[in-house]
């Protein structure tokens, strides 16, 4: 296993975290974006495996002994980083 840094990019919906973490990738040589897995639908533009892993709640629970981090925002949608995306 290659050990690394690991950084937490956390702000409010449309604070800008893509465009940032977009242009962090282009300057810095070996930054990686670890997609998350979320319980809550798609919004117009986003994409399975690219933005989000979008996952059944059944899903979800079955997968949570496999969780790094974890957030609960409303009793539907709950979102989470596997340990092996990071």
């Amino acid at each position: 296993m290659t050990e690394g840094r690991l950084f937490v990019i956390s702000a409010p919906s449309g604070a800008g975290k893509t465009t940032l973490l977009k242009r962090v990738m282009t300057r810095i040589p070996g930054v990686e974006f670890s997609v998350s897995h979320t319980t809550r639908e798609p919004r117009v533009g986003e994409e399975d495996r690219v933005d989000y892993h979008f996952i059944s709640s059944f899903l979800f629970s079955s997968s949570a002994k496999r969780v790094c981090s974890m957030a609960i925002f409303s009793a539907s949608s709950f979102f989470f980083s596997s340990i092996l995306a990071v």
